[in-house]
Parts: structure tokens; C-alpha cells; sequence
């Protein structure tokens, strides 16, 4: 590879952010999915009556996806 075009390396204090930032990502991801699972497989009308609440106060407050046009 020429010069202009090598990766920099991080100096250790960043890369040490870096990790952390992707370890707090990885363990929210970790915890939606776990979530979305019990959504699934509710089968309670109770239940799902509180989870429709919530879907609907979650699509009133139009958070954009990262990184997308989704909603």
C-alpha cells in the first residue's frame, strides 16, 4: 500500500475508548434482542395490550434508525 493510503493506528488512550464504546453498543444490542424475543412470544392479552401501548408511544416519537431513513 502506498503511504497515503495505510490505516493510522490508535493511540492507546483511543483505542481504549473505542473498545468501550463498542462493548456498550454490543450489550444494548445484546438487551433489545432479548426483548424483542419476549414481545414475540407473548401470549398474554394483558401483555399485549401494554405492548401495543408501547409500540405506539415508540412510533409517536419518530426516532430515526441509525444510519438509516427507517423509523
Amino acid at each position: 500500500m502506498a503511504e497515503s493510503e495505510k490505516f493510522l493506528r490508535l493511540l492507546p488512550g483511543k483505542k481504549r475508548l473505542v473498545d468501550t464504546i463498542r462493548m456498550i453498543a454490543y450489550r444494548a444490542e445484546t438487551a433489545m434482542v432479548q426483548l424483542i424475543m419476549r414481545v414475540h412470544n407473548s401470549s398474554r392479552t394483558a401483555a399485549n395490550k401494554y405492548l401495543t401501548q408501547l409500540f405506539e408511544h415508540l412510533n409517536q416519537t419518530q426516532i430515526d434508525y441509525p444510519g438509516t431513513d427507517l423509523r
